[in-house]
């Protein structure tokens, strides 16, 4: 059992992961989990690993997909995976100051009906929504699906605590301060290697009392991105905008005589009535929320710019099912793995003056890689996130699982997406995170003096090192 108990907490959920751990083919195996019920109990760990030299990994709810979790030792005498599954609590909800204070260890559906419960809402919903923790939200820099409208978690933390070898960092500022520069910021998207968030303070949001989600139909991409661009610009901002690609949306409908009624639609009012190649349609999915009347006016502005875009609007009915069935993806993965197919996602973000040469060239250079390994490849691409600004390119890549083992063709696609990434204006993640399989990529965007600022804090909260080893952070500055 206690064996059992530390495989499950050495691997996450990337598609390396997973096929490790089917495989029977951990690199690393943590050498214990320990589950704190309390601030003091997590000194009690990080006094013990800084006595014996351990390395510590934060666990939220281990669906890194970025091998954030990997439990490395970086030459430590073992490792140590720290669970806060048992920090749980609510400390204080103020629905008058709409703040609310938890243990980082709350996963997101309790955390949301606890809200809900007081008439508020959080809005974030991942896509791990309902295996994810507050603390992995915090720690990776979360956006969740409705972030155009709620924003992402790093614009709802209003304080922090935190937990590292050095010693306790606390702060909370309900409101903004000039005060200096605002070092508490960094520990958002640390991913672990500053300190175990403990606790938070988070910005919330009244329960919408209205929201409608609706499918869209668009006869081109390029167009479609217009369309949406224009929306994201408000003034009236949608929570969710949403937009499959040709080869996304043929994969959505292809499964569906149904349950979302797309299809019959596709078939009988678009493409009969719009004469439009079938190859070339995108299914778009854009829902408001808040009260009536700002939903009702974000739908009268959209609705003469989707005539102008030379779409239709599907329904209601396939918008909200949508909407139901949202968390449904990790399920499916794990399905097509069973039946030998390579499914991996990757995710990255831009402005949108450069998204469709970002778009081209990700298809391009995975396509080449694909042929060099002699394999067919599926991409299928969504933009997920949308503000004024920019938008995050979503892909989904299935191929063939490779007998040997589980590098290929995760490593020749995972380069070839780096290599678009970073030559296109990509970021390297726009909310799965670093952790250790972005890292390679991260050391040319910290140079200089800022990379001997950064690792300075890092010596100066964690001395030795112990903190999930390998991940995020930029090589060390040469001696």
């Amino acid at each position: 059992m206690e064996d059992d108990i530390r495989v499950s907490h050495s691997f996450g959920r990337s598609y390396v992961d997973v096929l490790s751990a089917r495989r029977g083919d951990a690199k690393w195996v943590t050498d214990a989990v320990a589950y704190p019920t309390s601030v003091e109990e997590v000194r009690k760990v990080l006094d013990l690993a800084m006595q014996q030299d351990l390395a510590v990994i934060p666990w939220g709810g281990g669906t890194s997909v970025v091998g954030g979790v990997t439990p490395e030792t970086d030459n430590h005498r073992g490792v140590v995976t720290l669970s806060l599954e048992r920090m749980n609590r609510t400390l204080k909800i103020s629905p008058r100051d709409q703040l609310g204070s938890f243990e980082c260890g709350i996963f997101g559906p309790d955390l949301e009906q606890r809200l809900q419960a007081r008439g508020l809402t959080l809005g974030h919903f991942p896509q791990s929504f309902e295996f994810s923790t507050l603390g992995g939200w915090i720690a990776t820099r979360s956006s969740g699906q409705a972030s155009s409208l709620y924003g992402d978690i790093s614009h709802r933390v209003m304080g922090l605590t935190v937990q590292t070898p050095g010693g306790e960092v606390r702060w909370e500022r309900p409101i903004e301060e000039a005060t200096g520069p605002s070092v508490d910021s960094l520990f958002i998207g640390s991913e672990g290697t500053l300190g175990i968030l403990t606790d938070a303070t988070l910005s919330l949001s009244p329960r919408p009392e209205s929201a409608t989600y609706r499918a869209l139909l668009l006869k081109d991409w390029k167009d479609a991105l217009v369309f949406l661009q224009e929306v994201a610009a408000g003034p009236v901002v949608p929570a969710v905008i949403r937009l499959s690609d040709p080869a996304e949306t043929r994969l959505t409908l292809a499964g569906r005589e149904a349950p979302l009624g797309l299809k019959g639609v596709l078939e009988r009012t678009y493409l009969g009535y719009h004469g439009v190649a079938q190859g070339g349609t995108c299914l778009g999915i854009l829902g408001f929320e808040g009260d009536r009347s700002a939903v009702d006016a974000g739908w009268k502005r959209a609705v003469p710019l989707l005539a102008r875009a030379g779409g239709i609007d599907v329904g209601r009915g396939a918008g909200e099912s949508w909407r139901k069935e949202r968390f449904s993806l990790p399920y499916l993965r794990d399905l097509l793995m069973d039946h030998g197919l390579f499914v991996e996602t990757l995710e990255t973000g831009t402005a949108w003056s450069t998204l469709q040469g970002l778009y081209d060239a990700l298809h391009s250079r995975l396509q080449e890689a694909a042929r060099s390994l002699r394999l067919p490849l599926f991409i299928g691409t969504h933009l997920s996130h949308a503000t004024s600004h920019g938008a995050c390119l979503y892909l989904t890549l299935i191929t063939q699982q490779s007998p040997e083992g589980v590098d290929e063709p995760f490593t020749t696609l995972k380069r070839a997406a780096m290599g678009a990434i970073t030559s296109h204006h990509g970021s390297l993640s726009h909310h799965h995170g670093i952790g250790s399989m972005h890292r390679p990529w991260v050391s040319p965007l910290w140079e200089g003096v800022a990379r001997d600022v950064l690792w300075s804090m890092k010596s100066k909260l964690d001395p030795k090192g112990l903190l999930n080893p390998g991940k995020t952070l930029p090589l060390r500055p040469q001696p």
